[in-house]
């Protein structure tokens, strides 16, 4: 898998940044610029298959995630990337999550294939354990592109 680009809004020291990617990346840069910041991002994306609810408990809970550099901050983090897999149409990704009450909440997860596929998506929420799998068919928007989507109900991580 390779993330040609990777954006990254209010989470850990990023305002508003788009970053490009090839196939090798070396980061270089001073003490507190942000290099370490950007692994641990990847890394969300990294969990985002099983849930990322996981890591970020690793990381410190979500209030260590979402970037505090507003005087009235917003507390909705964003991650979004396109990438591309051997043998597969390209992909977009974007995972949006706050701090709630007790945990946080994932208001909005969407993956789009750039070409029409048969697939399917997934919610992740609303258990007595937090979790409820549900499967649906592909959506498929006028563009002639299916999209996948998925929203969860809040997740308790105390």
């Amino acid at each position: 898998m390779l993330i040609k680009r990777l954006t990254l809004k209010k989470i850990l020291s990023f305002n508003d940044s788009t970053i490009e990617l090839g196939a090798l990346n070396v980061l270089i840069g001073p003490n507190a610029v942000g290099k370490s910041n950007l692994i641990e991002a990847i890394s969300l994306l990294q969990a985002a298959p099983t849930g990322i609810e996981g890591q970020i408990l690793r990381g410190g809970g979500v209030r260590q995630w979402l970037w505090l550099g507003d005087l009235n901050p917003t507390g909705i983090a964003e991650i979004q990337c396109e990438l591309t897999l051997p043998h597969f149409d390209p992909l977009s990704y974007r995972v949006e999550f706050l701090a709630d009450d007790g945990g946080f909440a994932i208001l909005n997860e969407h993956l789009k294939s750039e070409c029409s596929q048969a697939g399917s998506d997934w919610r992740k929420g609303g258990g007595a354990d937090g979790t409820e799998r549900v499967r649906t068919g592909t959506v498929h928007n006028p563009a002639g592109r299916d999209a996948y989507h998925r929203s969860r109900q809040p997740v308790q991580t105390d």
